[in-house]
């Protein structure tokens, strides 16, 4: 017997619905086995169920389901035992994780799409790939027929770039992106419309101080985007005609990060970050899915864009902000502003900077967000242009894996319900960055390693950090300890698993066994509920 792989069916599941998990496996001969299935939040096991198979030789799908509690923002691993029946022999073990959410934006884990030719790979196989990924939102980048005209006139068309592409496909894609329990986003461009749409209508357009019309690689002109351009209005009768026809979720609203600066064609400034605000809530209050996110390009106007309705924070970083310190203090700051809300993070990387890849999402991940970085057939994002995506190796796709596992296992630590806080009174090997996080019963250390590495920049390829063994921390908690653990999605397993650690005064040593790129370190406090 052989177990081909475990995965839930659905990117989340909704409180007090059934989840259903898929045990996919092989086998040489007919065999009579007991399925055990347990489900753990945190480390309390919340279901166990032992289950009879009896099973002819070759493939199978066999679902698991467990009925999830009415509580949502909740994390769940799931763990799965085969034994030969009537015996105690193991034949093979596995495990994945789930969360319980009210919807997919109280914790988004966003993925991408962009290919919508009719000779695609199949469409349902493909999303299927992103399912143990726990994708629970699709952007559909460059999908319309152009920018000022989004819904194609007919069933094939050229796309501004020559592409050809498939309304029937989108709309397969989108009714497949929902069976699977990922939202289908819209991607438009607040400003950019065709080079033939601009020239008819040049004086809806943004001009440079000396009257120079604002344009994007000589194929796009630029319009203004306020309130009371006829531009904008056009814009939003455009979206008004998608949701007629598209069963889109909501609408992944771009901009290019310039111009910073624009005047009218009668010379009056034009207020661009206050547009970009307007837009969004006036998109967001007349949708009738009113699921609304804004790039911010460079983070920027993030000061502006925190201030507006929507649903989470999307910031694509660039270069003049290098520094793993920088991805830090945006991911942070970014929640800070906008009171808490989720934050996405769009960050170009390649299949050859694996260290850099890994060490960008556990800073991210340990300050409360998440990255964009997978979508076509599990292919990395990794260019701005999105159909320049790459294939990834097997040892980063489990990595990648595991990682999505662990933040989903552990979202009531690590997700956005969990807030941040200034670091603790800590001490800790030299190179080791710290973020701590805190919820009602826990307190949250993570660690993540820079050891070995001469100014790191993500920007720039890198080793990986120097792996630190059997180490101490020493904290000086604000709560009183009942139970101190760690985990890592550097580690074999995932578990939550016991620290050791010593009580000397107010301070606190705790024992480390391990730290590759991130462990995160869970203080438990007395008293604790739920």
């Amino acid at each position: 017997m052989k177990i081909i792989d475990f995965y839930p069916n659905r990117g989340y599941f909704l409180p007090g619905n059934d989840a259903e998990f898929l045990l996919e496996l092989r086998l040489d001969r007919p065999e009579e086995i007991i399925i055990g299935i347990e489900i753990v939040n945190l480390t309390k096991v919340v279901f166990s169920h032992n289950q009879s198979f009896d099973l002819v030789a070759g493939a199978h799908q066999i679902p698991l389901r467990w009925t999830t509690l009415p509580i949502p923002q909740k994390g769940y691993g799931v763990k799965v035992k085969i034994y030969k029946s009537g015996t105690d022999q193991l034949l093979g073990s596995v495990s994945t994780a789930f969360d319980v959410l009210t919807n997919w934006t109280d914790f988004p884990r966003y993925g991408y799409l962009c290919d919508f030719q009719k000779d695609r790979p199949d469409t349902f196989t493909s999303l299927r790939t992103l399912l143990p990924f726990h994708i629970n939102g699709l952007q559909f980048y460059d999908w319309q027929y152009c920018h000022d005209q989004l819904v194609p006139p007919t069933d094939s068309f050229i796309d501004p770039l020559g592409r050809e592409l498939s309304l029937p496909v989108i709309k397969e894609l989108i009714q497949s992106a929902h069976q699977f329990g990922m939202a289908a986003m819209a991607y438009i461009a607040v400003y950019a419309a065709s080079i033939g749409f601009w020239e008819k209508h040049k004086n809806w357009g943004m001009f440079d101080a000396k009257g120079t019309p604002h344009t994007f690689e000589g194929f796009l002109g630029l319009m203004d985007p306020s309130p009371e351009s006829p531009w904008t209005q056009h814009l939003l009768d455009r979206c008004t005609q998608v949701e007629s026809v598209l069963d889109f979720d909501g609408f992944h609203v771009d901009q290019y990060g310039e111009p910073k600066q624009a005047f009218t064609s009668t010379g009056t400034e034009i207020d661009i970050p206050h547009a970009f605000a307007a837009f969004i809530n006036e998109l967001k209050e007349r949708s009738s899915k009113p699921t609304v996110v804004f790039n911010a390009v460079g983070n920027w106007p993030i000061e502006m864009l925190a201030t507006t309705n929507q649903d989470f924070m999307y910031i694509e970083i660039w270069p003049p902000t290098p520094s793993y310190t920088d991805i830090e203090e945006t991911v942070i700051s970014a929640r800070e502003k906008s009171g808490d809300k989720p934050v996405v993070i769009a960050q170009y990387l390649h299949t050859n900077q694996p260290a850099n890849i890994r060490l960008s999402n556990s800073v991210i991940m340990a300050c409360g967000g998440t990255r964009i970085e997978l979508g076509e057939q599990a292919r990395l994002l990794a260019d701005p242009y999105f159909p320049k995506h790459e294939k990834i190796s097997q040892e980063l796709a489990n990595h990648l894996r595991k990682t999505s596992d662990f933040v989903v296992r552990y979202g009531e630590l690590l997700g956005p319900t969990a807030k941040n806080i200034k670091t603790l009174k800590t001490a800790v090997p030299d190179n080791i960055t710290i973020i701590c996080r805190e919820t009602k019963n826990h307190q949250i250390i993570n660690l993540v390693n820079m050891r070995g590495l001469t100014d790191p920049k993500w920007t720039e390829k890198h080793l990986a950090p120097t792996t630190l063994e059997k180490f101490q921390i020493e904290i000086e908690p604000s709560r009183q300890i009942n139970e101190i653990s760690w985990a890592s999605p550097d580690s074999d397993q995932i578990d939550l698993l016991p620290c050791n650690y010593r009580t000397e005064g107010l301070k606190v040593t705790i024992d480390i066994p391990i730290l590759h790129y991130w462990t995160m370190i869970v203080i438990e406090s007395l008293n604790t509920e739920g």
